[in-house]
């Protein structure tokens, strides 16, 4: 082979090796999704187990509810064929309860009917004659707000005209008994000085009251003088309470002093025109001390009327901006049912009353398995052996109520682990292979879970028993081997999509939804049963049509 062959070859080779680096390890790979597409399909549930047929037992038949026994269709020593009714409960008031729950689907399927159509062009002109009530409601409600903020002012400027005026009232009243009680006092020393210049016992205690009420007179006049320079209410109100008190000491005084001089010593000593004018001082200082007790009275009854005039304004200023606040939700609710009504439909309200639909359906099927479970049937053909209730008694849930003989001898026991006991019910069909017949498939029901727990290998078991349908007569022997697939749950005409799409992230489910060929976004969904066949259902999320990703190869660098 020449050089030049050769050297060409290397040129190739080198050129290939480098076009696979570029294209294989250099070149930025796209990102390549596997999608699936959101289905409406049916879902399955089923329970895998390997049990062994036994010789034929009793069947313990019970109810998988409480109620009162309404009729009993067989009795002892029948001979009865699966599915044939044996006990039926009272279920008058879940018939009540179906009725109910199919008014409540139809009004769904309504309200979702309406919604597509749109309203009617009456409907919507009786929206718009509410936004206007409501408009109206308002405008009223803000008048009626601004009226009793002007009353309040109206009557706070009362409470402060009233106020003010009964303590000038007051003023003047002090200013007047200022002067009474000034007048009071030159009688009195008048009196001092013309009898009661001895130094006995009358001329002391005529003398000590006079200087008393000297006392007296100069600090209502100090509490006069003070409120002159500063009249505030509460200088007032202090002058008033000292001139109240210094009144009453200095009636004290001229009570003494009216006593004293008419003592056998001066009885006809003080002439009748100076008793005369001391009993005039007193009635004066009584007087005076009623003055201020009505004065005293009226500060205080005006300050609780006003406080309660004031406080009832307030009241009302409160109340109607309630009104106003109220009105004005009810302007803006008005306002948006107008235009919720005169707008299309929004994808989130066509759900919502889908939702409704699916949630009415879903009551009412709980309600129809529940009128069903009030009625017990043959697991498997048989004969009643025992009877245990009659007509009118209580069954409680789980109670024996019927004792009965399978009539093919047979029954498989199986032991069901404790993650899966919680799916089995009574009456759930099963699929059933024996290995001793490998080409042939029979078919049975639950008829009893055993309540206590088996250990084997440490491991918490339940074991359940199922019937045997042998129409066909195979030979079947105990002890041998039976393949189980119970169906322990269906959902038909679902949204359904591949299980490995679903991805569990804070108790959660995620799916990833593809935006072009290299992103994504993850979106929360609602899930429901999951199927044997790795499918889950989709209860709300995605709607069908939609597609999500399953598998991710790589991701651009």
């Amino acid at each position: 082979m020449s050089k030049k062959i050769i050297l060409a070859i290397v040129i190739v080779i080198a050129i290939c090796a480098c076009f696979y680096i570029y294209w294989f390890l250099l070149k930025e790979q796209e990102p390549v999704f596997s999608l699936a597409e959101v289905e409406r399909g049916n879902i399955s549930q089923e329970i895998l187990a390997v049990g062994t047929i036994i010789p034929d037992k009793k069947i313990i038949l019970q109810f998988n509810t409480q109620g009162k026994i309404k009729e009993i269709l067989v009795e002892t020593g029948d001979k009865v064929e699966e599915g044939q009714n044996l006990i039926e409960l009272d279920s008058s008031d879940l018939y009540i309860q179906k009725q109910q729950a199919e008014a409540s689907l139809e009004l769904a399927h309504a309200k979702l009917k309406q919604l597509l159509a749109g309203e009617s062009a009456e409907q919507i002109e009786i929206y718009k004659t509410k936004v206007k009530n409501a408009e109206k409601s308002l405008e009223d409600a803000e008048i009626a707000l601004q009226n009793a903020k002007q009353n309040l002012k109206d009557v706070e400027m009362s409470c402060e005209t009233n106020l003010t005026q009964a303590y000038e009232d007051a003023i003047n009243v002090l200013e007047n008994i200022d002067l009474k009680v000034y007048n009071t006092f030159r009688i009195i020393d008048l009196i001092q000085r013309r009898y009661f210049t001895d130094s006995n016992q009358e001329s002391i205690i005529i003398k000590n009251n006079r200087n008393k009420i000297e006392q007296e007179m100069i600090q209502i006049k100090s509490c006069v003088g003070k409120i002159k320079n500063d009249s505030r209410n509460k200088n007032i109100d202090t002058c008033l309470l000292q001139t109240n008190s210094s009144l009453n000491q200095i009636n004290n005084s001229l009570i003494i002093i009216r006593d004293t001089i008419e003592k056998p010593t001066y009885r006809d000593i003080v002439s009748s025109a100076d008793k005369t004018s001391l009993d005039t001082q007193r009635t004066n200082v009584l007087s005076s001390i009623n003055d201020i007790t009505e004065a005293r009275q009226t500060i205080a009854y005006l300050k609780i009327s006003n406080q309660t005039n004031i406080n009832t304004a307030l009241t009302n200023v409160d109340t109607f901006q309630n009104k106003v606040n109220i009105a004005q939700g009810a302007l803006c609710s008005a306002r948006d049912e107008k235009a919720l009504i005169e707008a299309e439909p929004r994808e989130t309200d066509i759900a919502l009353y889908q939702a409704q639909i699916k949630q009415g359906e879903a009551n009412l099927s709980l309600i129809q398995k529940q009128i069903k479970d009030m009625i017990l049937k043959a697991p498997i053909a048989g004969t009643i052996a025992q009877i245990n209730q009659e007509i009118g008694e209580t069954v409680n849930k789980g109670n024996p109520v019927i004792v009965m003989f399978t009539k093919n001898r047979y029954q498989i026991e199986a032991d069901i682990s404790e993650s899966d006991i919680g799916k089995i019910a009574l009456a759930q069909t099963a699929k059933i292979n024996l290995d001793a017949f490998p080409d042939q498939e029979f078919f049975g029901k639950v008829i009893e879970i055993e309540p206590a727990e088996t250990i084997l290998a440490g491991v918490v078991y339940y074991r359940i028993k199922l019937g045997i349908n042998n129409e066909k007569n195979f030979d079947i022997k105990p002890g041998m081997t039976a393949n189980l697939v119970i169906l322990s749950d269906k959902r038909e005409n679902v949204l359904i999509i591949p299980l490995r799409a679903v991805k569990e992230r804070d108790n959660k489910k995620i799916v990833r939804i593809p935006i072009d060929s290299k992103n994504f976004q993850e979106i929360t969904i609602e899930t429901g049963l999951i199927g044997n066949n790795g499918i889950i259902e989709v209860v709300s999320g995605l709607k069908q049509g939609d597609k999500v990703i399953t598998f991710i190869r790589s991701f651009a660098k």
